[in-house]
């Protein structure tokens, strides 16, 4: 009798857990391409292991790559032939922490282009419309401000592909480039690797 009722307690206690990582995805989610964003929290006792991001130009200037590996990079630039940019994107955890949530790496079929999601209804969606391929989680980012962090927007423009910018860098594109639109604020990046 006991394992029974043990079993049923667990049971019901997986479908409430389940049913709470259902409901935060879709907060956060609503959150991250919402605005205004809440304000900067510190968060206390959490150790993130913070990478840098690096953004590469594809072959024949037709999109941005994304990688928070070193090695991924040179890679891309050897074999590929993508060309490091001086884009500073700040740096993403390479694992998942507290307040973070995880950005999908999506390439564009078509051509060398790549588009950055931390929305699973967006992965899923765009993949199902069988033009992407998820290439998996390309790291970690907070979903809201906490310190040290700058808020990234995604930008895209028709025919070319899919851009993240800080804001300073946003507002640079959007005014020296027909053509780009702001596709909204989708996370935070921390500002230093320390």
């Amino acid at each position: 009798m006991s394992f029974a009722v043990n079993r049923v307690s667990r049971v019901v206690g997986l479908g409430l857990a389940m049913a709470l990582a259902v409901s935060m995805s879709s907060s956060v989610t609503a959150q991250a391409l919402a605005e205004p964003l809440p304000t900067a929290k510190p968060v206390a006792n959490v150790t993130v292991e913070k990478v840098k991001l690096y953004a590469l130009v594809t072959t024949n200037n037709k999109g941005v790559f994304y990688t928070a590996s070193e090695s991924e990079k040179q890679r891309a630039i050897q074999t590929h032939g993508f060309s490091p940019t001086d884009t500073q994107l700040g740096y993403i955890s390479g694992r998942p922490f507290p307040g973070g949530k995880p950005m999908w790496r999506l390439k564009y079929k078509l051509y060398a282009s790549y588009l950055v999601t931390g929305s699973p209804s967006e992965r899923d969606s765009l993949v199902n419309s069988g033009k992407f391929v998820n290439e998996g989680i390309l790291g970690y980012a907070a979903a809201s401000p906490i310190a040290g962090t700058t808020k990234i927007y995604r930008l895209s423009k028709k025919n070319y592909g899919w851009r993240l910018a800080t804001e300073a860098h946003k507002d640079n594109i959007l005014a020296a480039n027909e053509g780009w639109h702001v596709d909204g604020p989708i996370y935070y990046h921390f500002t230093s690797g320390e």
